[in-house]
């Protein structure tokens, strides 16, 4: 089974329910969820969700060990 790290969401509304924590794909950015997000809820950056890249989700792992 295939499993998606960060679904592509094609528009601001969510297309499934988000936990926080989880990452999403939207206009070309990763974002990370920050609460939750029921499906069709709007995806609104400093609400819901924020920017962030890999390295900088790498380095929070880094700094947990």
């Amino acid at each position: 089974m295939l499993h998606t790290l960060a679904p592509f969401e094609p528009t601001v509304k969510a297309s499934k329910n988000y936990e926080v924590g989880e990452y999403l794909t939207y206009a070309g950015n990763l974002y990370k969820v920050t609460a939750a997000i029921a499906k069709n809820a709007n995806l609104v950056v400093g609400t819901n969700i924020e920017v962030t890249d890999v390295v900088t989700e790498l380095n929070l792992l880094r700094s947990l060990i």
